[in-house]
């Protein structure tokens, strides 16, 4: 993605997670309410592409697709869920103390993805887009 398009998707984040649904349809998921949620707790919202016509466009992006089933060797891909995921840094420092945040570590998502369709072999890929230098 252009520097210009991670900018615009950190926009339509925070947006999302202030309740601002574009489209007017809320996510399949939204954890992360601001001024009711740990401000330093890691964010996630589901099929976000639903509220935003801007996430859609990347979500669903032809170029992204056609290049997931070139990779995979599959003759067709569909999506079958965004997740947006906004961690926090894991330390951060008030006036007196540095301290950790507890944040989402390392994990595999495949386990319980691969298993919900068939064949289980070769059925599913993540692909991460980070928006932040890591």
């Amino acid at each position: 993605l252009s520097h210009d398009a991670t900018v615009m998707l950190k926009d339509r984040m925070s947006k999302l997670f202030r309740g601002e649904f574009e489209t007017g349809i809320y996510p399949d998921e939204w954890h992360w309410r601001e001024g009711i949620s740990k401000p330093n707790a890691a964010r996630e919202i589901c099929n976000a592409w639903k509220s935003d016509r801007k996430i859609a466009a990347i979500v669903l992006n032809e170029k992204i697709g056609r290049f997931i089933s070139k990779v995979m060797g599959w003759d067709s891909v569909r999506i079958a869920q965004d997740d947006l995921v906004w961690k926090v840094p894991s330390m951060q420092q008030d006036r007196d103390n540095l301290y950790r945040i507890d944040t989402v570590g390392f994990h595999q998502d495949s386990a319980y993805i691969s298993n919900q369709f068939e064949p289980y072999e070769n059925n599913s890929v993540t692909l991460w887009i980070a928006l932040d230098d890591v």
